[in-house]
């Protein structure tokens, strides 16, 4: 795999992956403004103000019609970011070795990528480095 290719899916990965936790981040701001309309629901219902009460019903439909569209948006991100990470798998696994690749490299390259620990501090770096 070339190196510009790595970097554009690097990218295309990252903003995916930015635009997923947005849109979490908005689910989670929407729940709380549902338990909120519910609480003011109940309280409305207690005092008998059905005036307001049915004000906050259309502000609670709208909201979870709100919340709906960002789930939908939330997943069909998260099905684009498993899609790119099989392609950048099998891309991955399919790469010929490079042509200055010498049995000394291999060698090299071998032991480094069998090394338990620099597989797991990759993976961690993959991992704490989403918001990056």
């Amino acid at each position: 795999m070339e190196y510009s290719t790595v970097l554009d899916y690097a990218q295309q990965l990252k903003n995916l992956l930015t635009s997923h936790d947005q849109a979490v981040t908005q689910l989670n701001l929407l729940e709380g403004k549902i338990q909120q309309l519910d609480h003011y629901l109940f309280t409305a219902d207690i005092n008998g103000s059905h005036g307001y009460r049915k004000h906050l019903m259309i502000q609670k439909s709208t909201t979870l019609g709100i919340r709906k569209m960002y789930n939908q948006y939330r997943e069909k991100k998260w099905n684009q970011i498993q899609e790119l990470s099989t392609v950048i798998m099998k891309s991955a696994n399919s790469t010929p070795s490079s042509p200055d690749s010498t049995p000394e490299s291999s060698r090299r390259h071998t032991q480094s990528d069998n090394d338990p620990t620099v597989q797991s501090m990759t993976e961690d770096f993959c991992v704490f480095s989403r918001d990056c």
